[in-house]
């Protein structure tokens, strides 16, 4: 009778494990979360002034208001999915330095806009333009280890709360600073455009 010999199979081999978080790219994610958070929430404050300085009268202010402080949210609902499916495609970073450079240039103008009309449009757009939101988390899952993934998303919503707060300071602030400083300011750009200096700052 033949005697065989039993030989061990190799083990299988196991997948390897994944890379550690990139905190310095972390950090990065978490500022341009920030930045985004400012630029979108540096109007409130001041929004319902800017639109009786429209025309509106003052019963209509709360209405026309919400409309423009909400239309940033409601086009960047729309754009979401297309700006995710562009990271996909270019990489993340080109996408969110777009969105974050579209946002600063759209509020800049957007302290510059002189009716109701104008302002709703460059909100409205600057929405569709703003990549960040949705395509952060997605580079915050590709930065990090499954261990630390929840962790770093919870400093997601840290660091929108941090924005907030700086945003609505910066609008409350220096908006209409020719009333706060008149004799400095007299005759000045930014008597002209009483809510540009809060969104230059932002």
């Amino acid at each position: 009778r033949t005697n065989h010999t039993r030989r061990e199979q190799p083990a299988a081999k196991q997948p390897s494990s994944q890379q550690a978080t990139d905190y310095a790219q972390l950090l990065i994610l978490l500022a341009i979360t920030t930045s985004d958070s400012v630029l979108s929430t540096v109007i409130f404050p001041f929004v319902p002034y800017m639109v009786y300085n429209f025309g509106v009268s003052s019963q209509d202010v709360g209405y026309y208001a919400g409309m423009l402080s909400s239309a940033y949210n409601l086009s960047q609902m729309f754009a979401s999915v297309f700006w995710g499916r562009c990271s996909d495609v270019f990489g993340r970073k080109p996408v969110l330095m777009f969105g974050i450079t579209s946002s600063a240039c759209s509020t800049v103008i957007f302290g510059l806009c002189t009716n109701f009309e104008q302002a709703m449009a460059i909100r409205f757009v600057a929405g569709l333009l703003s990549s960040n939101s949705a395509v952060a988390r997605a580079a915050m899952r590709d930065i990090t280890t499954e261990a630390d993934r929840t962790r770093c998303f919870s400093l997601m919503g840290v660091a929108y709360g941090v924005g907030f707060f700086i945003g609505s300071s910066i609008g409350g602030i220096l908006s209409r600073p020719g009333e706060v400083l008149p004799t400095l300011l007299a005759g000045t750009f930014f008597v002209k455009y009483p809510y540009l200096l809060p969104c230059l700052t932002s």
